[in-house]
């Protein structure tokens, strides 16, 4: 069972893409492969009690912010009632009594994907106002009298208020004004907020619009699911390597357990020296049994990833070395390949001025290569391999 976690020779960066400052083979890698590192996501939170955020809706007048919570509250009325809201501006709008948000219609077909209860407002035109005045009452009255007054038609309002709102003094409003101006009205109230903040993911909307929450931030990471089975295997694995009693009389078993442990650590993108001390781990173990392919792919993937993950171009000319003095001998074509591999991203290096020339030795390195590979190709004794050695010097070339 053989690891090989590179990508074909062609995935070496084009020499012409970008500017050598900006020259970045982990951002590459990254943007063609993004499987091949951590899934897991940093996210800033801020910490906010529904104590806290109650009493930041108390005070919304004190602190001046009744047009933030016009804001809030349409926010929320958006995502739970009907999404197709427009605020109402300039003289039409809520400073003169009349509507602060409205309904506008739109197509059945656009209707039919929302996920609100009541699709009407897709086509009925409904009124809404929102209002942080203590004085809930008076206000409730005077909104609802002009919104009817103005002729409009509508068939049903919302009002949206900061305050705590009684049950049963909300359905004695509610039928009186449905009584007196023939419009239905649902007044939502402070409890109704808070619900739907906390109790239905709404956190966002109130940091957005209200501002709360500052000076609670805190980074917090999310693990993906990639990440999660990584993590895990990679900690069975740790347990088994760690115990004495695992892999007797099976070293070809523990030298492969160890490179995988290497290649979790790195699509997780643990730290360095952890990545490179399992990857280090693994050819130790090889070479201490006298395991040369397994050298051989755990002398690779470490040249692979100082280059892919760590953007370390010393290090991948350093680790060619290594690579060529295990490969060269053989006289297996895949094992060649490691060589044609790396050998284009020693030469896009000299491309972008990463690294000189006289330090990449690229043609005497190349020579070595073809050598090799015509001694290959010269085997008809193995026609399969023969033609992979022929097909990897022609692309090299």
């Amino acid at each position: 069972m053989t690891f090989n976690s590179s990508v074909d020779s062609n995935d070496s960066p084009p020499e012409s893409a970008k500017r050598p400052k900006d020259f970045k083979p982990s951002r590459y890698m990254r943007a063609r492969r993004p499987y091949l590192f951590s899934d897991t996501v940093t996210t800033t939170e801020r910490t906010v009690t529904r104590e806290v955020f109650s009493h930041h809706l108390e005070t919304l007048t004190n602190q001046k912010d009744e047009t933030k919570f016009e804001d809030f509250a349409q926010g929320l009325a958006e995502k739970f009632i009907s999404p197709n809201l427009r605020p109402q501006t300039g003289p039409v709008g809520g400073g003169d009594g009349k509507t602060d948000s409205e309904t506008y219609p739109v197509t059945a077909e656009v209707a039919s994907r929302w996920y609100v209860p009541d699709l009407a407002g897709a086509h009925e035109r409904w009124a809404f106002a929102f209002s942080a005045k203590k004085d809930w009452r008076g206000k409730v009255r005077s909104d609802v009298a002009s919104i009817a007054g103005t002729g409009r038609g509508y068939p049903r309002i919302y009002f949206i208020t900061n305050q705590f709102v009684p049950a049963k003094d909300s359905v004695s409003v509610q039928d009186k004004l449905l009584a007196k101006h023939k419009i239905p009205v649902t007044i939502l109230d402070r409890t109704w907020l808070l619900e739907r903040v906390f109790d239905h993911d709404s956190l966002d909307i109130a940091i957005d619009t209200l501002g709360v929450g500052a000076g609670t931030e805190r980074e917090v990471q999310k693990q993906g699911t990639e990440d999660f089975r990584r993590t895990n295997e990679l900690e069975a694995l740790q347990k088994a390597i760690g115990d004495g009693t695992e892999y007797n009389g099976t070293t070809v078993a523990l030298a492969e357990d160890c490179l995988k442990a290497a290649l979790l650590a790195r699509g997780i993108e643990r730290p360095r020296h952890e990545v490179e001390g399992l990857f280090q781990r693994a050819i130790r173990i090889a070479r201490d049994n006298n395991l040369e392919s397994h050298l051989l792919t755990a002398t690779y993937n470490l040249a692979w990833t100082s280059f892919f993950w760590f953007d370390d171009f010393a290090a991948l000319t350093a680790l060619y070395d290594q690579v060529e003095l295990l490969a060269l001998p053989s006289d297996t074509a895949e094992d060649l390949e490691r060589l044609s591999n790396l050998l284009p991203l020693l030469r896009n290096c000299v491309a972008f001025g990463t690294l000189p020339a006289e330090a990449t030795k690229l043609e005497t390195r190349a020579k070595r290569l073809f050598k090799a590979l015509d001694r290959v190709r010269a085997d008809t004794s193995r026609p399969n391999n023969a033609l992979h050695a022929h097909a990897l010097s022609l692309l090299t070339r």
